[in-house]
């Protein structure tokens, strides 16, 4: 799954390493998939890339 932040330059991925994934290295940590899009959908910061 890859997701795109509105308003920021920045792509990050949860099958590969990047300088994105480094900085939310804590979001990768506590977060898992399903808990990281339930988070995302709640806030509308984020949207799914397709």
């Amino acid at each position: 799954m890859e997701w795109y932040g509105e308003g920021k330059e920045v792509m990050f991925t949860h099958c590969s390493t990047s300088t994105a994934e480094l900085t939310f290295a804590p979001l990768h940590l506590f977060l898992t998939h399903t808990e990281t899009f339930l988070y995302t959908y709640l806030t509308r910061r984020w949207r799914p890339l397709h």
